[in-house]
């Protein structure tokens, strides 16, 4: 096929080309490159559940012997996804007993177990640990935190925090 030389058959392929398409597709067409974006009025473009966005930080603390803390409760039409646990257990004891940490959440209306680890003890009374996760928690639902000891131990206290970042529920 020879190529087209002649700018008045150019032109006229043009022509018979935009009456042959249907003035919908015009419409259409028009209508999507038609974008006003000032400064006075921009065009929406934020990422709202950006993790950055909406950070959030949790803790609880118990004494007296208590192995186990509820943190609070996830607000309603939100939803938690938890990104780091920390936990220390303040034995009262030198030095602390090896000791297991457990964390406890709800997602998806289901209470799961979704990480168990041993607290580190550098030979004092205290034994801690910090632990990177994913893990999420449903809105109204609390997280229980739990620290596992050999032995009673009637003065300890233990603290556990959490961090992560909010989702909003329609």
């Amino acid at each position: 096929m020879k190529p087209l030389k002649n700018r008045f058959v150019q032109e006229g392929v043009v022509a018979t080309l935009a009456l042959v398409t249907p003035r919908t597709a015009h419409a259409l067409a028009v209508a999507l490159v038609q974008v006003a974006n000032t400064s006075a009025d921009p065009v929406p473009n934020k990422d709202v559940d950006s993790a950055g966005r909406h950070p959030f930080a949790s803790s609880c603390s118990i004494a007296d012997g208590n192995q186990e803390c509820f943190l609070p409760a996830v607000p309603a039409n939100t939803k938690y996804v938890i990104q780091t646990l920390t936990v220390v257990l303040q034995a009262g004891t030198t030095p602390a007993p090896q000791s297991l940490g457990e964390f406890q959440t709800t997602a998806g209306g289901t209470t799961a177990t979704v990480a168990n680890f041993p607290l580190v003890n550098s030979g004092g009374e205290f034994g801690s640990a910090t632990e990177s996760l994913t893990a999420y928690a449903d809105p109204g639902t609390t997280r229980l935190c739990v620290v596992q000891t050999p032995t009673f131990l009637p003065s300890s206290v233990l603290t556990c925090a959490i961090t992560g970042y909010t989702v909003r529920l329609p």
